[in-house]
């Protein structure tokens, strides 16, 4: 397994054999807004009068009462901001509750028709899954474009510094914040102003995009505030040599040698989810509660992960006994040691000691490869779960299970909540490895060799001149070819 090259000069977005399950939460929560069927239009619930007739007023007879509801709801938000309008979280939370009533007794109504063969995949073209159906109703859609709002007001009321600087993320973009690839500017003059580590790694991952100065210049701020965070340093040995000239030969022993030392590997990312997931909301199973995980998970897998590909590349097959070759090893054992909450961190930190042969053959490495890529498989075989686990969280599965889970794996990250579940179920690690590794796919830690070089053919045998003869008359039509010398001159 080769590392995809970042687009950005520290970071690659999340692959996606990793994140199947992920990229269909967030495929929902696109559909909100996106993928919604036209239906007659009604009017809103909940929206002011007076903004909503503004908006009708604008738009062509023709317009959807989903497309008139959203516009309404981003009127009025902006009402709300300019007028720096305080949330009342608990006449909030009492209007969610009883909109997620009515949503839940829409559930029990299709379900009953579904037992009586009423409504299902082949009934209509609006009517299949209950996620695919009431997910994209005008009171989803409006529940989905407040929610980022919600959360970002909810963040400014605090005033402190973090909880600035994910609003300012948020308010990137209304409905999914982190989906498009330019500077978030905010972002950048907050970290410019601060000296919080936490503040500072955000915007150098999430408000730089594109810009590779802007994460170098923050990317060094980070790694002067935390010498002892790994993850400031693996940032560093991914910038691109015109936006960093200390990346020499002897520059790059000089940043290897400081990975070595640290003691932890934060990147912030899991503290930022955790805020989202610690903000007061539904403490009850429904629409909101559905929805509050589903932006959650797309917002998550559209945040970059740090890239390997310079530590790789600096730790590919090392001189043996010299400076690069220890720190190289060590900066390996450091980055397992400190952990790595994602799944892909781990697969990386082996795919790292892979590329080292002195590490290849040590039990250390042999157990730490069958415990990851044990994980990986579980992981995958896990997916089928947590896609049915989603149409009970949208139908109000009254436990909340499906949520808490999401929700726990949001806080403290898929290897942990994977591992656990793996102790648990008291799994076979070296059998999930054998699985994933069947039909001759390559470990990370002995990647397959490159192919070798077909061997060159003996140089033809001179013919030997056949005897003379005596000239014959000369065909009327060329000799006959077989198909596969008609194949090697090009002919058919």
């Amino acid at each position: 397994m080769t590392t995809p090259e970042p687009s950005t000069p520290a970071f690659t977005v999340r692959p996606a054999p990793l994140l199947a399950l992920a990229a269909l939460l967030l495929a929902l929560a696109l559909a909100l807004v996106w993928s919604r069927p036209q239906r007659p239009a009604k009017p809103p619930l909940a929206a002011p009068a007076p903004v909503v007739a503004a908006v009708a007023a604008s738009q062509p007879a023709s317009a959807s009462a989903g497309e008139l509801w959203r516009l309404a709801e981003a009127a009025q938000i902006a009402a709300d901001a300019a007028r720096n309008k305080p949330i009342d979280n608990a006449a909030e939370l009492r209007r969610m509750q009883e909109k997620d009533k009515a949503w839940c007794a829409q559930v029990a109504q299709q379900r009953r028709l579904a037992v009586r063969g009423q409504v299902g995949p082949t009934k209509g073209p609006d009517q299949g899954k209950l996620s695919d159906q009431l997910l994209t109703t005008p009171e989803a859609e409006s529940a989905q474009y407040r929610l980022t709002a919600r959360w970002a007001r909810l963040l400014r009321a605090r005033g402190d510094e973090r909880s600035l600087m994910v609003a300012d993320w948020l308010d990137r973009e209304p409905n999914l914040p982190t989906t498009l690839p330019t500077v978030n500017e905010a972002m950048v003059k907050r970290a410019e102003r601060s000296s919080d580590p936490m503040v500072i790694a955000l915007a150098q991952q999430l408000g730089c995009w594109g810009d590779r100065a802007c994460a170098s210049k923050l990317g060094q701020r980070w790694r002067q505030m935390e010498p002892t965070n790994a993850s400031a340093w693996l940032a560093q040995l991914s910038d691109p040599p015109d936006t960093n000239p200390a990346l020499n030969e002897r520059g790059i022993d000089e940043m290897l040698r400081n990975l070595t030392l640290a003691k932890y590997q934060r990147n912030y990312i899991l503290e930022a989810m955790g805020m989202l997931m610690q903000l007061p909301g539904p403490q009850w199973a429904g629409m909101h509660d559905s929805l509050e995980v589903m932006v959650a998970l797309g917002v998550w897998a559209a945040t970059p992960l740090p890239s390997y590909s310079g530590l790789i590349k600096a730790c590919t097959n090392p001189t043996p006994h010299t400076a690069r070759a220890q720190y190289c090893g060590l900066a390996a054992e450091r980055l397992w040691e400190t952990g790595g909450t994602e799944t892909f961190q781990r697969l990386l930190n082996i795919r790292l000691a892979g590329v080292q042969p002195m590490l290849r053959e040590q039990p250390d490495w042999v157990g730490r490869a069958r415990e990851t890529e044990a994980t990986l498989q579980w992981s995958q075989e896990a997916i089928e779960r947590d896609i049915a686990g989603v149409e009970e969280m949208v139908s109000c599965e009254p436990t909340r299970a499906t949520s808490l889970r999401f929700r726990d794996r949001l806080t403290r990250g898929e290897w942990t909540q994977l591992r656990e579940e793996m102790v648990r179920a008291k799994v076979d690690e070296a059998a999930l490895q054998k699985k994933l590794l069947a039909g001759g796919r390559a470990s990370l830690l002995r990647p397959a060799d490159p192919p070798k070089p077909a061997p060159s053919a003996p140089p033809p045998t001179p013919p030997t001149a056949p005897p003379s003869k005596p000239p014959s008359k000369p065909s009327a039509k060329p000799p006959a070819q077989s198909p596969s010398a008609a194949a090697s001159s090009g002919k058919t």
